[in-house]
């Protein structure tokens, strides 16, 4: 479907938006969230910086913070970590896991 290289800029991506989609809809974590997904955990090393050109944007603060706002909207628990975050309750990915996999468990 995509030409390696076939997207040098933003406008080029919008103008194929409608030929995208299906992969879109397919394989994107925002596409794909629903309310009984599990906890979700990301940490940055930057803070994000919206609205500014950024090499890889699907895999920046930038687009956590949208994946993070949709988790709030269905529900799903979403912890967004980088340099100067509010509100971080669990600074590394292994104290967030060591509460996760301590929690008690709700039995039938």
């Amino acid at each position: 479907m995509r030409k390696p290289g076939e997207f040098k800029n933003f406008d080029a991506f919008v103008a194929a938006r409608e030929r995208l989609l299906p992969w879109i809809t397919e394989y994107s974590p925002y596409a794909l969230l629903t309310a009984d997904d599990p906890p979700i955990y990301m940490i940055f090393n930057t803070p994000p910086a919206m609205g500014q050109v950024e090499k890889d944007p699907t895999h920046t603060a930038n687009f956590s913070v949208k994946l993070q706002e949709k988790c709030q909207e269905v529900g799903v628990p979403c912890e967004l970590v980088y340099p100067g975050a509010p509100d971080v309750k669990h600074a590394t990915i292994q104290a967030y896991l060591i509460e996760k996999l301590k929690a008690p468990t709700a039995r039938p």
